[in-house]
């Protein structure tokens, strides 16, 4: 019942949640919480809801429960999931598609795609010296099951490269 501070830019793109697993140490006799042999753990599934700041929902499992199963369990419709590489699966990207909901991946740097169709790249000009080697594009997925077409857009920040996916075609490269 709280009314929560909204963040206009944010809410301009629909609902944002960020979502990650972190790993605590646990007491030797918590023997449900298995993670390494000298000892346990516990993985606590967070999902933050980003217009409000404010955690929504949250899973804690042994130090050896898997995030993207985790994050199948929490899906909700209409909502945009952000996350790092550790959550990409090719069966997960088509669970969040089926949810009705959406997501937002960064991905590893050997993905295989082909480009469909290139975009064209918005950035406002203030940011323009922040990225470089911007390319926006419609790719198919090479190696997932019925080779999807998805969004990526690629770009460098200083030395390091990012790859976001995306099933958000609605936005434009800046807001991705």
């Amino acid at each position: 019942t709280v009314a929560w501070k909204e963040i206009p830019e944010l809410q301009t793109l629909g609902k944002l949640y960020s979502v990650d697993g972190s790993i605590f140490p646990a007491l030797a006799t918590m023997l449900w919480a298995e993670y390494q042999s000298q000892c346990n753990a516990l993985k606590l599934h967070l999902v933050f809801d980003l217009n409000r700041m404010v955690a929504v929902q949250i899973l804690v499992g042994s130090g050896n429960s898997n995030e993207k199963s985790a994050l199948k369990q929490m899906l909700e419709a209409s909502v945009t999931y952000i996350a790092d590489r550790g959550y990409v699966s090719f069966p997960l990207l088509a669970d969040i598609v089926l949810a009705n909901a959406y997501f937002l991946f960064r991905m590893k740097s050997n993905l295989s795609y082909s480009v469909v169709e290139k975009l064209t790249i918005t950035l406002p000009e203030c940011v323009s010296h922040i990225f470089s080697q911007v390319s926006d594009q419609k790719v198919k997925l090479n190696n997932a099951k019925g080779k999807p077409v998805y969004r990526l857009v690629i770009f460098r920040i200083g030395e390091e490269q990012f790859l976001i996916l995306t099933n958000r075609m609605d936005l434009t490269t800046f807001q991705i």
